[in-house]
């Protein structure tokens, strides 16, 4: 997309709020490529080598969607963006999702508003990861829906059209 100035302005305070954001715990990655955008995680006393057999699995989940979004974690939950309510094929709506980290369990899921199911198959779906900033959580959909969400049930506090709003423009068909 292409954005106006007054976008710019907004999109800068929003990336100078993210820098304000609660201090997070170790074991916790709020966002894309993790606290500190940086994809280093600060956990310590990790493996050096897998066991031959590869580490035990601890749970599995169902219920993400179809998509390219990461999970962020925080606080003891895991959030991410997919479509449709199972991962096979999607469906017209895409969803946030949260699950609890220490089962695989959901815990809510709220709908953002339409699928991306344009261009290849294997291009469709969710785009953005979660961003995770104490009990707010913020996601751009692929259709430029700027959404903020309650973590605690995934009810919209607000959302922004970033085209409508603010005269942003859609460059190409990646969503």
């Amino acid at each position: 997309m292409r954005f106006s100035v007054k976008s710019l302005r907004f999109s800068l305070a929003l990336t100078v709020l993210a820098g304000f954001a609660a201090t997070v715990s170790a074991d916790d990655w709020p966002t894309f490529r993790g606290a500190n955008r940086t994809a280093i995680s600060a956990e310590s006393g990790l493996l050096d080598h897998w066991a031959q057999d590869g580490p035990r699995l601890l749970w599995t989940a169902q219920g993400a969607g179809r998509g390219y979004a990461s999970p962020a974690v925080s606080a003891g939950r895991i959030y991410t963006l997919g479509d449709g309510p199972s991962t096979a094929g999607g469906d017209k709506d895409e969803y946030l999702t949260c699950f609890n980290a220490d089962n695989g369990q959901p815990i809510w899921k709220s709908k953002t508003g339409p699928a991306w199911n344009e261009g290849k198959t294997s291009w469709q779906g969710s785009r953005a990861t979660p961003s995770i900033d104490g009990d707010l959580l913020y996601v751009i959909t692929p259709h430029g829906q700027l959404i903020c969400a309650k973590t605690s049930d995934g009810s919209i506090a607000w959302q922004k059209d970033l085209k409508q709003d603010f005269g942003g423009k859609k460059k190409d068909s990646w969503g």
